[in-house]
């Protein structure tokens, strides 16, 4: 048995603890009374450890959930982890008990150095007050707080379906790995998780625990919802895999992948004329007089291709569903299975995948790239309010999808907070990660994902001259000052007084696709970004995009100005189109074109600041002054006029909405 002056040298605390840490030291036993062992302090250690780890964990990780951070503090204050941290200081060898106890070895049980764990927090607190004890615990604890919230994270959602899978059908889920790329230390994992041999939902991750946890939180939704409907199978996601020969993608010859695909006979492909600027590799199939799209879906642009196409076909499978809500000139996306059945193509490379599909082409169809292509100004206004009407088709039709397995393409896409997060670390110059800890986000694969544009990509000579240009700093001091007015659909939604649904992300008018004939809008296409929102982002996005004919990269920002009769023209379209919208987000349709307009002019501007790394600029961009700087400048003008046009806005919104119910009365 240790003497007693030697208690608090061990511990590298003062000597005025001494007395208490001997009383927190003592295991009761025979020798002992119960006031002089040590569970009165275990009582108070208990409850302090407690105060202490759920402030650091609230204080540090703004962004947690409540359920998250309770499960990570459980970890840390139980019985496993107080022995463990006992151990390492070597409370071991000094518990006071009697001398027949410690020759059976009571000091090296779990819940003996627990409780001497929790006595000598007490005796800390009571000796030395509160801020030496937080001291003491973090010392003691801090990797175990961690190592807690990491794996609250990436255990939960597995374990929960686990539970449940057990409970409802007595199997065991089990992942699937279906690729697996990229150097070491930037791996990227993607797993199908299955229940017996029901295929559920696909993750993605930077490692195998994130990827498989990310599947298992949206296969958890599924197989409730399943087992709620009896039903007995789900829409398989899960693609065709083939391994990669040389004759695959070569750029003279891509039949051999689209022979992989169910078409009938004979097969031409020959290369896509209008293929957008995304997914680069689409070529024009056809297979006995039918027409066809074959799409790689982008790796450069989407690094996880699984994610989406498994949105896209649960919004195609939503949309067949329901033919009866759909107006009777619309037309769905449909894909073409693989000749095995899968609904699309996946090619294993030695250190990477490529995603392909193969598309049903829409005939009698034609696209705009922006209004000025139209022509007159009559039909100019009647495109405006036929786009006006398919977002509204869009939105209605995608009611009643359940959100929970829908992930944005672009992990925080839309995320205003984060937007806003990376413009100040930027602004405070972050250069590293470890620089940027305070602004990024609580999610480890959202954090690995979004840090780069938290940090800058240009040398620091760079960097002051463009934060210290007194353009900058007055597009940051506007941006803050009208901080509400950016974060207004964000924060609506966060509160739950917006409605969630999917929205189609990249509503711009070359997604909309009109009639040849009658130039009535009849679908929407590019579905690679769908996501849970409110449907205000995606209207404010699409009149953002075409009220202002000048286009986001001019250099004139006098030319700037807001065609309201295109405006007016979009909000009639959709509001005759719409379904029943609740009243107060009806009002904010004048609103949300500001809103993500400033949005956008802040990302614009923190791009600029950091270095150009996210938004690109093409050599003509450059050769004509374009720059981030130029493109935030107009998209915060155009935040402007919106707002200061909001009185007539809001009577054209209010005439459309009477003419709407005359009509339905």
């Amino acid at each position: 048995m240790i003497s007693e002056p030697q208690i608090h040298i061990a511990l590298n605390l003062p000597e005025e603890c001494e007395t208490l840490l001997r009383q927190a030291l003592t295991h009761k036993h025979d020798d002992v009374t119960e006031l002089e062992c040590n569970e009165r302090l275990e009582f108070l250690g208990d409850a302090v450890l407690g105060l202490i780890v759920t402030e650091e964990f609230f204080r540090n990780h703004p962004k947690a959930r409540e359920g998250l951070l309770s499960r990570a503090r459980a970890a840390v204050v139980s019985r496993p982890s107080l022995a463990d941290s006992a151990r390492k200081i070597g409370l071991h060898n000094l518990i006071l008990t009697s001398s027949m106890e410690r020759k059976h070895g009571i000091t090296q049980g779990q819940r003996v150095l627990a409780d001497a764990m929790e006595a000598v927090i007490a005796a800390v607190y009571m000796s030395l007050g509160y801020d030496t004890t937080k001291a003491f615990i973090l010392q003691h604890f801090g990797d175990i707080m961690d190592h807690a919230l990491e794996s609250a994270v990436s255990l939960d959602h597995k374990t929960a379906l686990q539970e449940y899978a057990h409970l409802k059908l007595s199997v065991t889920p089990t992942y699937e790995l279906l690729t697996a790329f990229g150097p070491d230390h930037s791996r990227n994992f993607t797993f199908q998780a299955c229940v017996g041999d029901i295929p559920l939902s696909i993750g993605t991750g930077n490692s195998k625990k994130s990827a498989q946890q990310d599947a298992a939180q949206s296969s958890l939704v599924m197989l409730k919802r399943m087992v709620s409907a009896q039903k007995t199978g789900v829409v398989s996601v899960q693609p065709e895999t083939i391994q990669f020969r040389p004759d695959y993608e070569n750029t003279a010859d891509y039949m051999n992948i689209a022979t992989m695909f169910n078409l009938p006979q004979p097969v031409t492909i020959s290369e896509l004329d209008c293929k957008g600027n995304i997914n680069t590799e689409s070529f024009l199939v056809v297979a006995a007089d039918t027409r066809y799209i074959m799409q790689k879906v982008n790796p450069g642009v989407f690094p996880l291709p699984h994610r989406v196409m498994r949105n896209l076909l649960s919004v195609c499978h939503h949309h067949a569903q329901q033919p009866g809500n759909m107006p009777k000139n619309w037309k769905c996306l449909q894909l073409q299975p693989t000749k095995q059945g899968a609904p699309y193509l996946q090619i294993m490379h030695a250190d990477s995948s490529s995603v392909w599909r193969m598309m049903h082409f829409i005939e009698g169809t034609c696209s705009f790239k922006q209004l000025s292509d139209v022509g007159d100004a009559q039909r100019t206004l009647k495109i405006a309010t036929e786009a006006g009407k398919g977002l509204a088709t869009f939105v209605q039709l995608t009611q009643g999808l359940p959100l929970d397995h829908f992930y944005a393409s672009f992990p925080g896409y839309r995320n205003t907070q984060l937007y806003i997060d990376q413009l100040e670390a930027v602004w405070d110059g972050c250069l590293t990660v470890e620089d940027a800890q305070k602004h990024l986000p609580e999610e480890p694969y959202l954090r690995t994902a979004v840090w780069p544009q938290y940090v800058l990509h240009c040398d620091t000579e760079q960097y002051n001259c463009r934060k210290a240009a007194t353009e900058v700093v007055e597009l940051r001091d506007y941006l803050l000052e009208n901080r509400h007015v950016v974060m207004k659909l964000w924060d609506e939604v966060q509160s739950g007084n917006l409605k969630t649904s999917i929205i189609h992300g990249d509503p711009k008018l070359e997604n909309f696709l009109f009639d040849k004939q009658t130039d009535q809008v009849v679908s929407m296409i590019d579905l690679d970004t769908l996501m849970p929102y409110t449907w205000l982002a995606d209207w404010g996005d699409m009149a953002r995009s075409l009220v202002n004919p000048m286009g986001e990269k001019t250099t004139d920002i006098d030319s700037v100005y807001l065609d309201v009769s295109v405006f007016k023209a979009l909000m009639q379209g959709y509001v005759a189109s719409a379904h029943t919208i609740p009243p107060y987000e009806l009002e904010l349709m004048t609103l949300a074109p500001a809103v993500i307009a400033m949005e956008l002019g802040m990302r614009f501007l923190t791009d600029y600041i950091r270095g150009d790394n996210y938004f690109g600029l093409t050599e003509q961009d450059i050769e004509q002054g374009v720059t981030n700087l130029s493109r935030a400048r107009v998209q915060l003008r155009l935040a402007q006029l919106v707002l200061e046009a909001q009185d007539e806005l809001q009577d054209a919104l209010h005439q459309f909405l009477d003419m709407t119910t005359i009509a339905e009365e």
